[in-house]
């Protein structure tokens, strides 16, 4: 993962957190009633609307997953451990 897509994944991760804080300051307080309450019979709950978007939402963790385990690959020259302290003793 180069430096630039690491950011943009702590970006991410941010962003989350962050919809995740909101969601808990503005939900959190709410009984479970109120939560599957349903202002009509073709209208969703609040619950239902969370459900719905975990729920599409959880076909991206794989992606995010395999995104956080790759690795920007060495040069070779960075793949040689004993060359900087080489350069160290000239």
């Amino acid at each position: 993962m180069t430096s630039n897509q690491g950011e943009h994944l702590s970006g991410l991760i941010s962003a989350a957190n962050a919809i995740t804080d909101e969601t808990l300051a503005g939900f959190g307080d709410i009984t479970a009633q109120q939560l599957n309450w349903k202002p009509g019979t073709e209208q969703w709950s609040v619950a239902q609307c969370f459900d719905h978007l975990v729920t599409a939402n959880e076909a991206f963790f794989p992606d995010f997953r395999e995104g956080s385990k790759r690795r920007e690959k060495n040069t070779f020259w960075e793949s040689l451990p004993w060359l900087p302290a080489f350069w160290e003793r000239c």
